[in-house]
């Protein structure tokens, strides 16, 4: 139960239904009201009355007649302009307006940041597009609320010349901030730049690019070029000061000798000091040398001074070779290579050990061959001579039958004592003590009858002496 001034209210479910129902006293004279099922959902003002009871009695407006009494529907979302009035009733009643017809009320859409009138005359700044102003740079916004600094009626966004100076607003060093390299006022990217090196032509020292300055440019002066550079003659060097440049000049330095045969101008070779390039004398075996610088002329590998064909004297071996410049060894008067004794010593060349590679087996000098087409023995036709060779046998057997026994020891005895012969001495020597004497025979009849040592190598088998001495073995039919 609750008490409000003279009101007396209380909420008890009367027809048990489940919902409370209200029944209150009101008045000095406590009359008795009730409202069953109340519902505070329906009374916004919490006023105890009903909303449609509020307004059907005129204690409370509904200007758009939807049954909530207008001060129910305060704040920006009913009222965006707290006006008081809801906003449909605004614009219903025509106090506010919807230009943009976007549901939310104009002067709402200003203060809210959703439009805008920048001439503040109460239309949005679309509707006053659509209306007819002006808006050349079409960003929403009215001209008339934009800079036109020139005073020419037409917006900067919209100007070509902004500043009005007579100059485009992109050529306009006022506008770019660029280069103006010859204070024109005008960005030198709008002026000409004939050779596009990023100097302007007022401001080129070489407007055409092509490597003379102006004032040596035959393209800008018109003056004299002999040699076609492009460049006037006029700022060319002419070393001989005879009128004409160097380009155009075959004598610079007039030496008298072309330019191209000019050491001054070629600073080529000039191995004979006469002032001119080698390049242009004589190289009779194009050597690179040229003739008076050259030691052999004609290129045929002998010097000029022992070059037959320079000094017309002897030349036995046809070689082209002066002979006075070639070797003599035995100092004879004839060069080596037609001397058939080279060295003097009486043996030809072809067999002279020291001219002629081979083998000289007896360390005469002579090589084998020779000595064998001498007359020198070589009984098994190998080429070197018998002297050279060892002939292969086996001590102790004297008589050379390829036995050793008894007969072997009287072979020896006999050549010592009654003038016998031995084919080999060095098989005769049984104890190979580079002697025949009868301690030969005492020793091999002590190997075969008293077991002494047995001769030494080459023993029992055929061999060549192990030992160096002075006994030979001409012959021994029993090794091969």
């Amino acid at each position: 139960m609750g008490k409000i001034g003279y009101t007396a209210v209380y909420f008890e479910d009367l027809d048990h239904d489940g919902d409370r129902d209200l029944l209150f006293t009101a008045g000095p004279d406590f009359e008795l009201g009730l409202y069953q099922n109340y519902n505070p959902a329906v009374d916004c003002d919490a006023d105890l009355i009903l909303d449609s009871c509020a307004i059907a009695e005129g204690l409370v407006f509904d200007c758009d007649s939807d049954g909530v009494p207008d001060t129910c529907k305060s704040g920006t979302f009913f009222d965006c302009n707290a006006n008081g009035i809801p906003d449909e009733c605004d614009f219903l009643n025509g106090t506010s307006t919807d230009c943009n017809s976007n549901g939310i009320l104009d002067d709402c859409d200003v203060l809210n940041g959703f439009a805008t009138d920048c001439d503040f005359n109460g239309v949005l700044d679309v509707c006053d597009i659509s209306a007819g102003a002006p808006d050349c740079d079409f960003n929403g916004l009215p001209d008339v609320c934009q800079a036109d600094t020139d005073s020419d009626g037409t917006i900067d966004p919209c100007d070509d010349d902004i500043d009005g100076d007579g100059i485009l607003n992109a050529c306009d060093i006022d506008q770019t901030a660029g280069n103006d390299c010859d204070a024109d006022g005008q960005d030198d990217s709008c002026q000409t730049d004939s050779d596009s090196d990023g100097t302007i032509d007022p401001c080129d020292d070489d407007i055409d690019g092509d490597g003379f300055p102006n004032a040596c440019d035959i393209d800008q002066t018109a003056g004299p070029d002999c040699d076609l550079d492009g460049q006037d003659d006029g700022c060319q060097i002419d070393t001989d000061s005879d009128g004409t440049i160097d380009p155009c000049d075959d004598d610079i330095d007039g030496d008298g000798i072309p330019n191209a045969c000019d050491i001054d101008q070629t600073a080529g070779s000039d191995c004979d000091a006469d002032g001119q390039d080698d390049s242009c004398q004589t190289d009779t075996d194009s050597d690179g040398t040229i003739d008076p610088c050259d030691d052999d002329i004609d290129g045929d590998g002998f010097p000029n001074s022992c070059d037959i064909d320079q000094t017309a004297g002897a030349d036995c071996d046809s070689d082209g070779q002066d002979d006075s410049c070639q070797t003599d060894t035995d100092s004879d008067g004839t060069i080596d290579p037609c001397d058939d004794d080279i060295d003097g010593d009486g043996i030809p060349n072809a067999c002279d050990i020291e001219q002629t590679p081979g083998d000289d087996c007896n360390g005469n000098s002579i090589l084998d061959s020779c000595d064998i087409a001498g007359g020198a023995a070589d009984a098994d036709g190998n080429g070197i001579p018998d002297e050279c060779e060892e002939t292969p046998f086996i001590r102790g057997d004297a008589n050379a039958d390829g036995g050793i026994y008894i007969g072997d020891a009287v072979a020896t005895l006999a050549y010592l004592f009654t003038g016998g012969t031995l084919p080999c001495d060095n098989a005769a020597d049984s104890n190979d003590d580079g002697l025949l004497d009868i301690a030969d025979a005492i020793a091999l009849l002590g190997y075969l009858f008293n077991g002494a040592t047995p001769p030494p190598p080459p023993f029992p088998d055929c061999g060549i002496d192990p030992t160096v001495d002075a006994l030979e073995c001409e012959s021994f039919a029993a090794c091969p």
